[in-house]
């Protein structure tokens, strides 16, 4: 699958590499016990929150499930989303990074994530910003179904599962706005691109670490905590 990452153990090689690892980094300061890492490709992240928590995983590849499996020990399970095949009230925490918007039933997915955690539990779920990846309604990536405002991220959480928002986070460039803006038209054709075309907008790719969201300036995605 082109959005397939698998970062190498001596590090990041790409703006996406960067930004999935910094995610990851994040949701590690934040978990305990019983996690469920969706979509969880290959492993490299639920490896990184096995560092602090017991980590379950679902994605829709066998084959990765396999990598993941040989990775980190836990229960890694083949499904396609929106259905999440674990009992009720299994998980303290769910991890959702950059899936929602390949889901085509969102607000189902939503409802899933809150069968499957317990009490009292919480989601931490990314998405790219709408505003700036999708700013004619359109994503520019051909993968995702649709794309989110920060209000229409939260409207979704709470129609499909009641979520209170916790915190919010992002990841942006500093970039101008025009570099900004041609970062992400590269970012989202990139799979189609020539590999030298692709190395060449590592000029581009600013800081990627998870930072507060103060409201000063449009992230390239939102990172929200829900309760």
């Amino acid at each position: 699958m082109p959005e397939r990452l698998d970062v190498s153990a001596t590090g990041p090689t790409t703006k996406e590499e960067s930004e999935h690892l910094e995610r990851y980094e994040w949701a590690a300061s934040l978990v305990r016990g019983a996690v469920l890492d969706v979509a969880c490709g290959t492993g490299y992240g639920a490896r990184i929150l096995a560092r602090r928590a017991a980590v379950s995983g679902v994605d829709r590849d066998p084959q990765a499930v396999g990598t993941t499996a040989s990775r980190v020990e836990g229960d890694f399970l083949v499904s396609e989303l929106p259905i999440i095949p674990f009992p009720d009230e299994t998980f303290d925490f769910v991890v959702s990074f950059e899936t929602i918007e390949h889901v085509d039933d969102d607000v189902g997915f939503v409802r899933e994530i809150r069968r499957v955690l317990r009490p009292g539990g919480s989601l931490l779920i990314s998405t790219p910003n709408e505003e700036v990846s999708a700013p004619d309604g359109v994503p520019i990536n051909a993968w995702h179904a649709r794309e989110y405002t920060l209000a229409g991220l939260i409207a979704t959480l709470r129609e499909g599962g009641g979520f209170e928002i916790r915190d919010i986070a992002q990841q942006t460039f500093p970039a101008p706005k025009t570099l900004h803006w041609l970062a992400w038209r590269l970012y989202g054709r990139a799979w189609l691109r020539p590999h030298v075309l692709r190395f060449g907008k590592r000029a581009l790719w600013g800081r990627t670490s998870v930072e507060p969201f103060v409201g000063r300036r449009r992230p390239g995605y939102w990172l929200v905590a829900a309760d």
